[in-house]
């Protein structure tokens, strides 16, 4: 087998572009797998939660987003965290940089899919680098654990990467509180979405592995910032900038859009229901192509993707203790059964399966299967 050495010595790097300029002088370069923003000098305090160099650092050379390489070495490789400290400091020399002096996160994701951004905010320059990917590490906070950090590292695919640079003199206090911010104004996005937990029923509040730097400028002369509130005009700036360039680099990544996101298989895929559960619920009458032609026209129609969403509104209220669910799940049947009037097969034992339906997610299982039972009988009688 190959070895972790070998794959670096021989990884061709290309030539290191300018992708972007950021606030105070930081230049984006990509660089192989990694996004670097190189500091002009050592005038620059950097907080991190990445996983290379994290927490307060002063004076670094630059502030790294490393993409991973993939495959099984690599996956191999993940299970002792000195073997990964090698590798990484082997990479960041390769690209000529000292491990001793950058700051790094890590993400799966590709540095072409990065979206970088500016912004003049209450007079104060700020600049964004965001890389994003949540379709394989979504997670709600509070979701039941997935491994145990003690016993071995992972890396998977779906992490949430934030550089922000902010041409100002943040104290301490004042960039803890920007992070809450960011990190606030992410999992806002990401609701806004409605991307799944991967670990739970749940939308996601971020990933796993998200990770935020911010660099703030202490150079002589620069406006001093002693504390950031929420409602501020800086923070307001701060945030639109974090949600263009977050839902940009979601379609990127992932081709996460809320188009994309428009889809009752998408929506309902959270609560653990897939094509193969609701076709599972009836034997059709109906020819495979039919309902083939029938599941295209429907998961994505717009009258069926907000019914669907404004009954899993419910299940996530009446999840959350703040509706009963014999009445949730009355209202929820009540709802749906009277939009979709006309549009559903008339036959007693499905009305009778209807009312012995106990949960929500049994009852749009059902529901679903015979919307599309319905429309695959009309596209037969149109084809006759």
């Amino acid at each position: 087998m190959i070895t972790w050495e070998q794959t670096v010595e021989s990884e061709s790097l290309g030539e290191r572009t300018i992708v972007g300029e950021m606030c105070s002088g930081i230049t984006a370069y990509r660089h192989g797998r990694a996004l670097i923003l190189k500091l002009p000098d050592g005038g620059f305090r950097v907080l991190s939660t990445g996983y290379h160099n994290g927490g307060f650092t002063d004076s670094s050379d630059a502030v790294v987003n490393m993409g991973t390489a993939g495959g099984k070495l690599e996956w191999v490789m993940m299970g002792d965290r000195e073997t990964v400290i090698a590798y990484n400091n082997a990479c960041f020399a390769r690209l000529g940089l000292d491990p001793e002096k950058i700051v790094a996160e890590g993400t799966a994701a590709n540095m072409v899919n990065a979206s970088i951004g500016s912004v003049i905010s209450d007079d104060i320059p700020v600049s964004i680098a965001i890389t994003a990917g949540i379709n394989g590490n979504g997670g709600c906070a509070g979701d039941p654990a997935s491994f145990d950090e003690a016993e071995r590292y992972i890396e998977k695919n779906g992490t949430i990467i934030m550089l922000l640079s902010v041409g100002a003199d943040l104290s301490d206090t004042a960039m803890l509180q920007l992070m809450n911010i960011m990190v606030q104004a992410k999992s806002c996005v990401i609701q806004e979405m409605q991307a799944k937990s991967l670990y739970s029923h749940r939308i996601a509040t971020g990933s796993g592995t998200d990770q935020i730097a911010i660099i703030s400028d202490k150079h002589d002369g620069m406006k001093a910032v002693g504390d950031i509130s929420i409602d501020s005009e800086f923070a307001r700036g701060v945030v639109s900038l974090l949600r263009e360039n977050l839902f940009r680099a979601f379609e990127w990544q992932a081709n996460m859009t809320p188009t994309e996101q428009a889809d009752i298989l998408v929506q309902l895929s959270r609560i653990g229901l897939t094509m193969t559960s609701i076709k599972d619920e009836i034997r059709f009458p109906n020819r495979m192509k039919d309902l083939q032609d029938a599941i295209r026209k429907l998961v994505r129609d717009p009258y069926l993707v907000a019914m669907v969403t404004a009954i899993l509104r419910i299940y996530d209220s009446i999840d959350a203790g703040v509706m009963d669910p014999a009445q949730g799940l009355d209202a929820a049947k009540r709802m749906a059964l009277g939009a979709l009037e006309g549009r559903l097969p008339e036959n007693p034992v499905y009305s009778l399966r209807i009312e012995d339906a106990a949960t929500i997610p049994e009852f749009l299982s059902l529901l679903c299967a015979m919307v599309i039972e319905y429309r695959a009988t009309e596209i037969a009688e149109g084809r006759r």
